[in-house]
């Protein structure tokens, strides 16, 4: 795997979307082709609102985004890979929902 790009340390919350400009513009960046996929500490720092959340799992599903990676969870790009990570992303909606 080869690393591009410097790591992105969004400071705003996760919670609503469109509420990080650095994050949108890693999209961005990978829709356009710089980028083919995401490395990440965990999913729950990818998003927690519905919008972004999708976004990831539609560049996933329609081959933009290559791959996920995580030190504290295995994804992988396979249907079973992307059901799991939908349901985690499902359970990190619910639990923001209740703070």
């Amino acid at each position: 795997m080869l690393l591009v790009g410097e790591p992105i340390q969004e400071p705003k919350s996760a919670k609503k979307s469109g509420n990080r400009p650095l994050f949108s513009q890693m999209l961005k960046d990978i829709e356009k082709g710089k980028y083919d996929a995401i490395l990440a500490w965990h999913p729950d720092c990818l998003s927690r609102n519905s919008l972004e959340i999708g976004m990831v799992v539609d560049m996933v599903d329609n081959g933009v985004i290559k791959d996920l990676r995580f030190p504290t969870f295995e994804f992988h790009n396979d249907s079973s890979g992307k059901l799991t990570i939908n349901m985690l992303f499902a359970f990190l909606k619910d639990h923001n929902t209740k703070l």
